[in-house]
């Protein structure tokens, strides 16, 4: 459980001190219960078969690189009609990792946005894999050819008719 009460549907932790400079490839394809786990606490109708490749490489500095890509299919559900309907998703990974210590020195620089922190000197790839899912996620998805119906109109156009309404002859 994170510091704000999240539970991570997912986890893949790596070794942050097994990371060399030459880098080293990890993939994480969640099970189906996972993939569940994660429709759920993402607010979608299902994850299908989802792959996130990713490549952790040590920089100078003792930062480590996660470069990647995460694809697959989920169902979110349409904002006009309330259905799910099939997404697919492609998600370019790009962060850094460093030490807390390193991590705040770094979020002083105005020229990046600062390195994610190593927390127990672990790297958790489920946590990354479910963070780039959520940025995948359409804002406002919509099935396609669905449109906004108004609802039929039953009452009076405006307030002043119903007050009219109201007065007596």
């Amino acid at each position: 459980m994170s510091k704000n009460g999240w539970v991570d549907p997912l986890t893949r932790p790596i070794v942050a001190a097994t990371v060399p400079a030459s880098g080293v490839d990890h993939i994480v394809e969640p099970t189906e219960a996972e993939r569940a786990a994660l429709a759920k606490a993402l607010n979608l109708h299902k994850v299908g078969p989802l792959k996130a490749t990713f490549r952790l490489a040590r920089k100078s500095g003792g930062a480590i690189a996660v470069t990647g890509e995460l694809t697959g299919t989920i169902e979110p559900y349409c904002i006009a009609t309330s259905e799910p309907f099939p997404v697919r998703i492609r998600e370019k990974v790009d962060l850094r990792f460093a030490e807390a210590d390193d991590a705040r020195a770094a979020a002083d620089a105005p020229d990046d946005d600062p390195p994610d922190e190593i927390e127990n000197g672990m790297i958790d790839l489920g946590r990354v894999t479910t963070e780039f899912l959520s940025l995948a996620i359409p804002p406002f998805p919509r099935k396609p050819g669905a449109a906004f119906e108004e609802p039929p109109e039953s009452g009076p156009k405006s307030p002043f008719e119903a007050l009219k309404a109201l007065k007596k002859d």
